[in-house]
């Protein structure tokens, strides 16, 4: 993409790259050697580079304490087939006012308005709120949010949530990506903290 970057990597069939929060953007190549610890094999369910710290800490036999309120999710009971079901029920991305939620096949997106103009000019909008079924559409082609809107308000709902917890960045503007000022997010996310300690 114009203006991100220069490198020579390619990521067919994905759309997107650096700096974005389609799949091009976020998903990468992941692997794990531990031999005779990890089986050998491929895992296809969605993992994200937050689990590598829990993984991390129960390879080395560091028993995580719940106050430590870690992202991810150790990962070696699903590598080695002790856990069938997917590690996570949605994943969570915020890139500025990009954002991105998956929940099973669903991807709600709103990504830099770039990948489709392809100026290299700086400071583009997002677009508005874009809905992709991943095992039907990899590359993120056929906008369903239109005669979905209720999985569109389903997802967004679950990545505000999920937003309301996140500290507000120490650089940048704080955003919510999906339509609310900087003030208004912080406001929220502090009362939201408050009323949970309380």
């Amino acid at each position: 993409m114009k203006g991100v970057t220069v490198n020579g990597a390619r990521n067919e069939p994905l759309r997107g790259s650096k700096r974005t929060t389609l799949e091009g953007g976020i998903r990468v190549p992941f692997i794990l050697s531990w031999p005779g610890k990890i089986k050998s094999g491929v895992y296809d369910q969605p993992a994200i580079q937050l689990d590598l710290h829990a993984t991390a800490l129960a390879a080395t036999g560091v028993e995580v304490k719940t106050d430590w309120k870690l992202d991810g999710v150790n990962l070696l009971p699903y590598l080695n087939g002790e856990k069938k079901e997917a590690p996570h029920d949605a994943l969570y991305w915020q890139f500025g006012k990009q954002m991105a939620i998956r929940k099973g096949d669903w991807k709600l997106v709103r990504y830099d308005s770039n990948i489709e103009t392809q100026t290299g000019q700086a400071n583009q909008p997002v677009t508005g709120p874009k809905l992709y079924n991943l095992a039907q559409d990899i590359h993120e082609d056929k906008d369903l949010s239109a005669i979905n809107p209720e999985k569109v308000e389903e997802l967004q709902e679950s990545w505000n949530d999920w937003n309301l917890l996140n500290i507000a960045p120490l650089w940048g503007k704080a955003s919510d990506a999906d339509g609310e000022t900087s003030k208004t997010s912080v406001k929220k996310k502090v009362r939201r903290k408050t009323s949970e300690s309380q």
